[in-house]
């Protein structure tokens, strides 16, 4: 694949990766190169390549350098905890950030958020589960004996 590709007009440098199962080849250009036309040689050169059976198909990416992220910094506020320090950033910074002309993304690292975290005692659940049952069952008694009444009262009554 290297050598394939390798030998496009205008590429500067071939660097490649492999692992299991997959692999990556990267062409670097010079800076004058029509990058329109490099991208049709290189998706031919790799069309003409026989690869395994088993190999599946090559996918071909144009990424710029403009692409790429070219500002990383720090934040700190002295007086502020962590905590606070991330809602400041949240709320203040990154849409200052993102409002900047050609900003097209701003991501953070780092950040805390305030959690909450719930444990249940299963022991107290299972009481008070035992609680509400007993009261229901309590309620539900007189009810249950008085259809029962009538029940036995209305079969007397047809057997009559």
């Amino acid at each position: 694949m290297e050598s394939a590709v390798g030998t496009v007009n205008g590429v500067k440098k071939v660097t490649s990766n492999s692992a299991e199962n997959s692999s990556m080849v990267m062409l670097q250009f010079q800076d004058d190169t029509n990058m329109d036309a490099a991208m049709v040689k290189v998706s031919s050169a790799v069309n003409q390549l026989e690869l395994p059976d088993t190999a599946g198909q090559p996918m071909i990416m144009e990424i710029s350098m403009d692409m790429m992220s070219t500002v990383m910094a720090s934040v700190d506020y002295e007086g502020k905890d962590r905590v606070e320090l991330a809602k400041f950033v949240d709320d203040n910074i990154l849409p200052a950030l993102e409002r900047g002309d050609g900003v097209a993304s701003v991501s953070t690292n780092g950040m805390v958020e305030e959690s909450i975290e719930v444990v249940l005692n299963q022991d107290k659940i299972d009481d008070v589960n035992a609680r509400v049952l007993e009261k229901t069952d309590k309620h539900s008694q007189m009810p249950k004996r008085k259809l029962m009444m009538a029940a036995k009262s209305f079969k007397r009554g047809k057997n009559s």
